[in-house]
């Protein structure tokens, strides 16, 4: 009777390691990332509420401008580790009109990129992806994403142009 009880508790104690083990190694930081996942979206959910609740047309050019810097700046506090650059289209070539990111070398504003991939963002209503920007032929644009240090991209047309892009 007596080497029953001690095979139960040994047993027993085993189970409970084998469990808080289990727990610790594998159960808790699944819980803790799902966690971070559910704040970062939280975040940005809330994030995107807001731009929702406060969309309008600016009426000026610089009523326009400080709004999109604003929304840099909220969205950049959201994901701190990014660049992010505002183009604008102009005459068929694209203006660098705002940009967010700490970096030692300031690119210009205002400075004017030919590019196809931003051609072909602006004529879809997709987002636009590029895994691999290492070898673009365009050398003003290489220099571009080599000041910012960007590996791989996401375009996102902010307003779809509708018009046949050349």
């Amino acid at each position: 009777m007596n080497e029953f009880v001690v095979s139960l508790v040994i047993g027993a104690v085993l189970a409970f390691a084998a469990y808080w083990y289990i727990k610790f190694r594998f159960v808790l930081p699944l819980e803790a990332r799902s966690g971070d996942i559910a704040e970062a979206f939280e975040g940005f959910s809330s994030f995107s509420r807001e731009v929702l609740d406060h969309i309008y047309v600016p009426d000026s050019a610089e009523h326009y401008n400080d709004i999109t810097n604003y929304y840099l700046l909220k969205l950049h506090k959201r994901f701190p580790d990014s660049s992010m650059l505002v183009f604008e289209r102009e005459e068929g070539r694209w203006k660098l009109v705002n940009y967010l990111k700490n970096f030692k070398t300031d690119p210009k504003l205002m400075t004017s990129y030919k590019w196809g991939v931003f051609d072909k963002a602006a004529g879809d209503t997709e987002i636009v992806r590029l895994e691999d920007l290492s070898s673009v032929p365009e050398e003003a644009v290489a220099e571009l994403l080599r000041i910012f240090d960007i590996k791989a991209a996401m375009l996102c047309p902010f307003m779809h142009s509708g018009l046949d892009v050349e």
